[in-house]
């Protein structure tokens, strides 16, 4: 079941993902989580990161999604949705954004039939691959933020769901040796949706 959710979840995540839907069983780093909850909105997101590999090509990619829910977190709900994915490099003394999707809206809401659930705004982001230039920013450490938000009340509520983080190399050559994995904080940075995006005053 685990597996077919995941198939599911990159399908709707870009055709890019799609390529390499069949090569993928478990994202490398992911992280589900609650960002807001009130009597009203429960907003839910979250973060991965892939090494993606299909016919022997390597491609690095972060993706997310954000979920408005009821407010015991359970089924979807309408409202305006929004999401900002950022995949990050350790740079030696702080995370520094890499690559980002861009602010991403859409309407949220519950699915029916066969493959029931919330759905909402998804983005997926390309940080380079290993048959080309390697990495986007450099051989190191990547994670993914997801930045997700959805509108009640006239007003955004949200917050971040960082996916953690994996050593990403230059090349994938045999005898290439990867550090140690350290202990880096999350990034501390967070991003809200501008003021007057689209469909900011439903909800």
């Amino acid at each position: 079941m685990a597996r077919s959710r995941l198939a599911l979840k990159t399908v709707l995540h870009g055709g890019f993902a799609l390529l390499f839907t069949t090569a993928w069983t478990q994202p490398a780093h992911a992280a589900e989580k609650i960002v807001y909850q009130s009597s009203s909105l429960c907003v839910k997101g979250e973060a991965r990161l892939f090494r993606a590999v299909s016919g022997g090509l390597i491609g690095y990619v972060g993706d997310g999604y954000t979920h408005a829910l009821n407010p015991g977190c359970t089924t979807g709900v309408t409202r305006s949705g929004a999401l900002k994915v950022d995949v990050y490099r350790w740079n030696g003394s702080s995370w520094a954004v890499c690559r980002t999707s861009g602010w991403k809206y859409g309407t949220t809401g519950q699915s029916t039939g066969q493959f029931a659930g919330p759905y909402g705004p998804s983005a997926t982001v390309h940080y380079g691959n290993a048959a080309g230039n390697g990495p986007a920013c450099g051989a190191g450490y990547y994670g993914t933020l997801s930045n997700v938000y959805a509108a009640d009340a006239g007003e955004w509520r949200g917050g971040s769901v960082w996916s953690g983080y994996q050593h990403v190399p230059a090349t994938h050559l045999r005898g290439e040796t990867k550090p140690a994995a350290p202990s880096l904080p999350a990034p501390t940075s967070e991003s809200v949706p501008p003021l007057g995006a689209p469909d900011a005053s439903r909800g």
